[in-house]
């Protein structure tokens, strides 16, 4: 009786063999698409999720509810993710300068928070340009 199944159990594990060969191709093309600089696919994600932060720009956002809000897209654009310490460092001071200098746009109603030289907290919004101060000055 198996000299008679014998041909379609060929032919159905031909049929996994291929199907699965084609599914590790397209994951490989998936991936190589994926690819994209942790920097530029921030690029990407950036104008949606102050979007979503701010309601539409009707509601300020710090920096850091910011960077949560991105960080939770970048898995849609990129294979990268930021480091778990140093992240969000990366993200407010080099990233998200670098993006105010090259675009003045939905950044700006970021409201920062500074340390003051006498030790109190200050706290600014700047309509035009975001100005990240550094600590103690």
């Amino acid at each position: 009786m198996f000299s008679q199944l014998k041909p379609y159990l060929k032919e159905g594990k031909r049929r996994i063999k291929n199907r699965r060969s084609r599914e590790r191709q397209e994951d490989k093309a998936n991936r190589a698409e994926k690819q994209m600089s942790l920097k530029d696919a921030t690029w990407v994600v950036l104008e949606d999720a102050w979007r979503h932060t701010t309601g539409n720009g009707r509601l300020p956002v710090g920096s850091r509810r910011l960077f949560y809000a991105v960080r939770s897209r970048i898995p849609e654009v990129t294979d990268k993710r930021f480091a778990t310490d140093t992240g969000y460092q990366y993200f407010s001071q080099t990233l998200l300068p670098e993006y105010q200098k090259q675009r003045v746009g939905p950044v700006r109603s970021l409201w920062l928070m500074s340390t003051t030289t006498h030790g109190g907290r200050c706290t600014s919004r700047t309509p035009a340009r975001l100005w990240i101060s550094v600590r103690g000055t």
